[in-house]
This record gives structure tokens, C-alpha cells and sequence, in this order.
């Protein structure tokens, strides 16, 4: 297992992630990051507000291995016009 830190990046600041999380691998690593980042976006949606210019950062130690934008961890569908 490799030790993965989430660092979260917003309009509302940074939230640095000092605890991380033991997972068995990279991919493992990004399907907590997007479940992370869709609980985030979640609880914006029910304050009435989405902010999609953010993104997360993956570290393992002091090395990032991830960068994920907050949009890409949505499939977003918009009325025409």
C-alpha cells in the first residue's frame, strides 16, 4: 500500500491534506480523489452555489502524481440557449 494525500484547491482557499489515505495504487488514488471532489461539489449544490474552477491535487509524500480539475470529475448537461 502506498500512502496518497488529497490537497484540494478552490475559490475558498487550499485545504492541505496531512493525514493522507493507504491505497493499493494510483488508480485507486484517483477514484477517491473524484468521489472526494463530487462530495465537495455536492454540498455546494445544496448551499445553491457551484464552483467548477477548482481542482485536487494528488500527492504521494511530497510528489504530486495527480492533478484533477473539479469539472472533470462531472458529466455536466445544460439546457440549450
Amino acid at each position: 500500500m502506498t500512502r496518497y494525500f488529497f490537497d484540494m484547491h478552490n475559490g475558498t482557499g487550499d485545504l492541505i491534506d496531512d493525514e493522507g489515505l493507504d491505497l493499493p495504487d494510483v488508480d485507486a488514488a484517483r477514484t477517491q480523489a473524484v468521489e472526494s471532489i463530487r462530495a465537495v461539489l455536492s454540498a455546494e449544490v445544496l448551499e445553491g452555489a457551484l464552483d467548477l474552477t477548482g481542482y485536487l491535487q494528488v500527492r504521494e509524500g511530497q510528489t504530486d502524481v495527480l492533478a484533477i480539475p473539479y469539472a472533470e470529475a462531472l458529466a455536466l448537461t445544460l439546457p440549450d440557449g
